[in-house]
């Protein structure tokens, strides 16, 4: 079992009507058991409310001295969180708000039990593989995948795009593909 934890980072869905009740639930749990509550700018001004009242305001640098990020939404709210947090030591869970929610730890149904058994310490931690992608000077590390939107590339190339993959799990690979 871990340790207790003391902070819990905030993220919402892209929609904060589907999750602005569980935010008002959240700040009510996390004062009976015990946890400081941290957000960000852009999720108070998202969801129309003042620093305080349960939420503490934190920069990107606070965000990522976190012991845990919450985030209520679906698989993209989750996946741009973990971006954010990308190369950081914080754990990211999340409570399906969304319509697949393959990535949410938890239901909308238990999810308070659940999460008071984490802040306990009842949680494992599990290692996502990242992607990074490189494109003349630019590159970009996710999780999960990354698209490559076709529609721009047609501007810069007039007929057949080639694409080095180099695949780095265990011993290098690489194909050159047309």
């Amino acid at each position: 079992m871990a340790e207790r934890l003391r902070r819990v980072a905030v993220l919402t869905h892209y929609l904060p009507e589907r999750t602005a009740a569980a935010l008002e639930e959240l700040v009510v749990d996390a004062r009976r058991l015990g946890v400081e509550l941290v957000t960000t700018a852009d999720e108070l001004e998202k969801h129309g409310i003042a620093a305080g009242g349960g939420l503490g305001l934190v920069d990107e640098d606070g965000l990522r001295a976190t012991d845990l990020c919450l985030v209520l939404g679906g698989d993209g709210a989750v996946l741009r969180a973990m971006g954010r947090l990308l190369g950081s030591d914080v754990p990211t869970t999340g409570v399906n708000f969304g319509n697949v929610g393959f990535l949410s730890a938890m239901q909308r149904a238990t999810w308070r039990e659940d999460l008071a058994a984490i802040i306990e310490g009842a949680f494992s931690i599990v290692d996502l593989m990242t992607i990074e992608a490189r494109f003349n000077d630019e590159s970009c590390t996710a999780v999960n995948d990354i698209v490559l939107a076709i529609q721009e590339l047609r501007k810069k190339f007039d007929r057949v795009l080639y694409i080095d993959l180099d695949v780095h799990h265990g011993n290098l690979t690489k194909s050159n593909l047309t």
